[in-house]
């Protein structure tokens, strides 16, 4: 975490309106991230992102990224096969912590999953599972 907090005020004082995570698969870790750098994030959204990993394969590939981590939990689920169905579960669970502005989805070649995954981020919202369309939206 003080490594994340010292790349994070970095960013903000060099003018970052945004921030973007790297895939999450612990919220508990999320929030006590947020709760820790709360002072930093005044004038900033956090976009949060989940991935659609669909195989102990990918998993592991992601394992080997710099700031992920997956726990046992989400990786014996992901290896079941569970992988998209983690992802409509972690997404309702951004959508609850108050300091996600907006859900990012990692479709990893499962492009068609990205929309219901969305949605689940956006009903646990309180907001219509469509996404607006037209012009100005």
């Amino acid at each position: 975490v003080d490594r994340e907090l010292r790349l994070l005020r970095r960013k903000v004082a060099a003018g970052a309106t945004f921030l973007q995570s790297q895939m999450l698969f612990d919220l508990g870790r999320l929030d006590a991230f947020l709760s820790a750098a709360e002072d930093n994030l005044a004038d900033v959204r956090f976009y949060a992102s989940v991935a659609l990993l669909r195989s102990a394969h990918m998993a592991e590939r992601a394992c080997a990224l710099p700031g992920v981590a997956i726990p046992q939990r989400a990786l014996a689920q992901i290896s079941r096969g569970g992988g998209i169905d983690l992802a409509r579960e972690l997404a309702a669970g951004l959508a609850s912590i108050s300091r996600v502005d907006a859900l990012h989805v990692f479709p990893l070649g499962a492009e068609a999953a990205t929309r219901e995954v969305a949605a689940e981020f956006r009903v646990a919202r309180g907001v219509s599972a469509q996404r607006p369309t037209g012009i100005g939206l």
